[in-house]
C-alpha cells in the first residue's frame, strides 16, 4: 500500500534581469587607483614567493628592540623586496613597515 501522493511544491522563481552585474569596486576606480592595486597585487604574488622560499628552513630569528616582538630572515627579505619594489614603481609615495624604522620624511608624502 502506497502512502498518500504529495504534489511536489512548486520552486520560487527568480526573476532574470538582462542588466549586466555591476563591476566590482576596484574596477570603478579611478585609473591610478587600478594601477596602484595591480602593482601591489603583483608585489604580494612575488613576497609570497619569496617568503615561501624560507618555509620550513628554520630561518634565523632576532628580537627587535623594546621587546617589539621576532623578525625573521624571511620577514627581512620580503620587506626589502617590498620596499624596493614598491618605492622604484612610486618614487613618490612614502613607505611605512614594521620591519623599517620610519622615516619622517615618508610621512610627509600625499600617498603612504
Amino acid at each position: 500500500m502506497q502512502g498518500p501522493s504529495r504534489k511536489a511544491s512548486p520552486q520560487p522563481t527568480v526573476a532574470q534581469s538582462s542588466a549586466p552585474a555591476p563591476a566590482p569596486a576596484h574596477a570603478r576606480a579611478p585609473a591610478p587607483v587600478q594601477r596602484d592595486l595591480a602593482l601591489l597585487l603583483d608585489a604580494a604574488e612575488a613576497a609570497a614567493a619569496i617568503a615561501l622560499g624560507h618555509w620550513r628552513k628554520d630561518p634565523k630569528t632576532w628580537d627587535k628592540p623594546d621587546d617589539a616582538g621576532p623578525v625573521t630572515e624571511a620577514d627581512l627579505a620580503v620587506d626589502a623586496f617590498l620596499r624596493d619594489t614598491l618605492r622604484a614603481a612610486r618614487p613618490d609615495y612614502g613607505w611605512m613597515s614594521e620591519e623599517t624604522a620610519d622615516d619622517p620624511e615618508d610621512r610627509q608624502a600625499e600617498t603612504l
